[in-house]
């Protein structure tokens, strides 16, 4: 991958958390005034703005033609992405920095009110909850009939998604912002006690942990055995999955909160030091780096040839790439 430009850069305001999402030539991203942004990504311009009670640090989710975020104002939204407004809300009890997980007409979303919440995609009724001890920051995944939650607790869940529940728990020594990621039969999640935890799928139990300096948010990345994932140590981190043998690791010189995208054989990320890295998948080495004037947070998205993604420095950024 070779960066070639910036095809737009549009200010909408601080980017912190949500990252964007990009489907039919449209980027959907929230922004901590409140609002839920619809741009279209040929040309950078403004579709519509969503307006909620609260930040939007979720990151939004697409299904059909609703685009489902949640928001400060502790409610999860369904927006109309045509005309940006509202078909349904549902108040969940504590504010919604969750980004929500959307399968077989089912959603996903965990809130600060400490519970998980399972909730039609029809009409927002809340079909089953779940409580995780703490609040929930991250996302849940979803694999082989399980749902997988972490929360501000320590513990990560496994929950049945007909009934919610439970399968199993792991404690973790601290809290948990960073989404799970499943893969080769695994739980992976990084956690603020510094550690990326692995653990079994089926049993709950650890299969390892990697120690790193300080604590991780960057929710970890599976591509073909390889796990990637950033800490707030500066260091970027590739590990073999079923050893957690490390393969290489890349000094970003600071803090990663971002997640990796990973486009063909580049990974993508932003990072504290007001960066985004673009690294060879195999060997950790920089094709190249793209700086902003404040964090970058939110994660990268990736659209044929554009990369997207948001800095706190009110930019949303369009960089055009060719493939080498």
């Amino acid at each position: 991958m070779r960066l070639t430009g910036v095809r737009w850069e549009l200010r909408v305001g601080r980017v912190t958390w949500s990252s964007p999402a990009i489907d039919d030539d449209t980027v959907y991203i929230g922004l901590e005034d409140g609002a839920l942004l619809a741009i279209d990504a040929r040309s950078g311009k403004r579709v519509w703005r969503y307006r909620t009670g609260g930040a939007v640090l979720s990151s939004p989710a697409l299904d059909g033609d609703l685009a489902l975020v949640g928001s400060e104002d502790q409610n999860l939204h369904a927006v109309d992405r045509k005309v940006g407004v509202a078909r349904w809300t549902t108040a969940l009890g504590g504010a919604v920095t969750s980004s929500p997980l959307v399968k077989g007409g089912r959603i996903f979303v965990g809130s600060w009110d400490e519970n998980l919440y399972c909730l039609s995609s029809k009409d927002g009724s809340v079909l089953w909850t779940h409580p995780t001890g703490g609040r929930v920051w991250s996302s849940p995944a979803l694999a082989d009939d399980t749902v997988v939650v972490a929360s501000a607790s320590g513990y990560i869940l496994a929950l049945d998604p007909r009934d919610g529940s439970r399968k199993w728990r792991f404690k973790a020594r601290n809290r948990i912002y960073s989404t799970p990621a499943i893969a080769n039969g695994s739980v992976f999640v990084g956690c603020h006690d510094g550690n990326l935890y692995a653990v079994d799928m089926k049993s709950g139990k650890r299969r390892y942990a990697i120690e790193t300096k300080d604590k991780i948010r960057s929710s970890p990345a599976v591509v073909e055995g390889k796990v990637l994932f950033g800490s707030e140590d500066g260091k970027f981190h590739c590990i073999d999955a079923a050893s957690g043998e490390q393969r290489w690791v890349f000094d970003a010189k600071g803090g990663i909160d971002s997640s990796p995208a990973v486009s063909g054989d580049t990974v993508l990320f932003g990072t504290l030091a007001n960066r985004v890295h673009a690294l060879d998948l195999h060997t950790g080495a920089e094709r190249w780096g793209f700086s902003t004037d404040d964090w970058v947070d939110s994660s990268p998205a990736i659209w044929g040839r554009l990369i997207v993604f948001g800095s706190y420095d009110g930019h949303l950024y369009g960089l055009e790439f060719d493939t080498e």
